[in-house]
């Protein structure tokens, strides 16, 4: 393989987002569709040498997850090549 990309919802959002940033093989992209951010401790928040695309829905932080925004934007400002 040329390119090793993740894909995540939800709580695989998270693990996406947590595996990007520690396993080196992962050369591709990260795709984090209505990410659960909470098992990653802030502390574990690094940039990732890969693009990033974070897809939401609609007033999912409101319903679901009060909380779970700053924590995406928090995690998403370390990255510069980023969609939202």
């Amino acid at each position: 393989m040329e390119s090793v990309s993740v894909i995540g919802h939800s709580y695989g959002g998270a693990t996406a987002a947590y595996l990007s940033t520690f396993e080196k093989r992962i050369t591709g992209c990260c795709v984090l569709m209505d990410p659960w951010m909470f098992p990653i401790k802030k502390d574990d928040y690094k940039e990732l040498g890969v693009p990033l695309l974070v897809a939401r829905t609609v007033d999912f932080e409101k319903k679901e997850a009060p909380g779970n925004e700053k924590m995406i934007q928090e995690f998403v400002s370390l990255n510069k090549r980023c969609a939202d």
